[in-house]
């Protein structure tokens, strides 16, 4: 967002959005598991209680749009943003606790499209205004807490996505670490084919448009078919070496999952270090020949270390675009998160499906929040500030 901007069109956008998420159904209940589900307004809330919750985010967005001083407008927003939060988690836990309390045992509740349209009222000026790493990690680390407090006391029991959670609890802890070891040893394969091979094209044109060719060939095939066309190589492979059918290589499984996706996961890491390699700059290897430095002393000293950041970055996208493809992975007998997605949508199970999603959002979060800070560590502290500004304003 440009300084110029007052961000009143920002608060204007959030608070339209509140308004007119309240026209909308609120929440959805259903007697069981796989029943059908029957929504609930403004005017089907049970206590008045939920009332003023779910209202609270157009009041705050109101308060905020009247501030006069533009500064304080957008960190108010910013902090009503998280408390508006606050106040719909405390929205769901005060029908959770009126269901358990008054409806069937195996009744489960969940938030409607009017809800989320609300929410997400409250991430436009989130997105709209620049935060501070430390706002942001407060606002967050304070939802985290009171929603561990509320789940601690019982008073979530009633979302159906949290029953799904405790019913499959040992089952879901299982699926994220398969999910996450398909994902990490699908990158590191990349990582250790694409980087040396990003050095060693680097200086040959021909060598690099050719390569280069052949990796845009492979993006565009769809990660289903390519799953689907290491089934028979790899079969016959398995038949063939009984060392590798032992070693876990087969037609259908984990195998066929990490090579395809360690396929796709090889043109960021190889893009980005090539990026790298080029964005040294001759005057500074010059500097390094008159020192007297060899080629290795070069690569060791001023290379590699500049080009370390590219390398971060291209190893960060490859590791979100692992973790987003290998969801499919269930479709050839590999494990992972995928197994909640495809088995919820054949068991009509929506709980199932959107718990499987949740964790693979919070997957890419973490994964990208690990590689931000890994980057910004490897990046040389004279260059800091000239890397991120020019990162912003990319």
């Amino acid at each position: 967002m440009n300084k110029g901007n007052d961000g009143k069109g920002v608060l204007r956008l959030a608070f339209f959005i509140s308004v007119l998420a309240v026209f909308f159904p609120l929440y959805l209940v259903r007697e069981n598991r796989v029943a059908e589900g029957v929504l609930y307004g403004l005017t089907g809330l049970p206590e008045k209680g939920c009332i003023l919750f779910v209202l609270l985010p157009i009041f705050l967005h109101g308060i905020a749009l009247f501030c006069p001083s533009c500064e304080a407008r957008k960190k108010i927003s910013i902090a009503f943003s998280f408390l508006g939060a606050i106040s719909l988690i405390l929205f769901l836990s005060g029908l959770s606790s009126y269901y358990g309390a008054n409806g069937p045992e195996s009744v489960r509740i969940a938030p409607g499209p009017g809800f989320l349209l609300m929410a997400f009222s409250l991430l436009v000026p989130v997105l709209g205004f620049e935060i501070p790493p430390g706002i942001a990690s407060l606002g967050i680390g304070i939802l985290v807490l009171v929603s561990w407090f509320l789940i601690a006391t019982g008073r979530l029991d009633a979302l159906g996505v949290l029953k799904e959670a405790l019913n499959r609890q040992d089952r879901l802890v299982a699926e994220i670490v398969n999910h996450v070891r398909i994902s990490s040893s699908a990158v590191l394969i990349a990582s250790f084919l694409g980087i040396p091979a990003a050095f060693l094209i680097s200086k040959g044109s021909k060598a690099r448009k050719a390569f280069l060719g052949l990796m845009n060939v492979l993006q565009t095939i769809p990660s289903i078919a390519l799953f689907g066309l290491l089934i028979a190589p790899l079969a016959a492979l398995s038949r063939s070496f009984p060392l590798l059918r032992e070693m876990g290589i087969r037609g259908i499984g984990d195998a066929p999952a990490i090579i395809a996706l360690s396929i796709y996961a090889l043109y960021p890491i190889l893009r980005n270090t090539l990026a790298g390699i080029e964005g040294v700059s001759p005057s500074v290897l010059d500097s390094g020949e008159a020192m007297g430095m060899s080629r290795r002393e070069m690569l060791r000293i001023i290379i590699i270390p500049l080009t370390l950041p590219f390398i971060v970055h291209g190893v960060r996208l490859a590791m979100i675009q692992s973790i987003a493809n290998a969801t499919l992975g269930k479709l050839i007998g590999a494990g992972g998160l995928g197994v909640f997605v495809f088995e919820g949508l054949g068991q009509y199970s929506v709980d199932m499906v959107v718990l499987g999603i949740i964790f693979l959002a919070l997957l890419t979060i973490g994964a990208d929040a690990l590689f931000r800070i890994v980057g910004y560590a490897v990046v040389p502290k004279a260059l800091r500030k000239q890397y991120y500004s020019e990162d912003r304003s990319s």
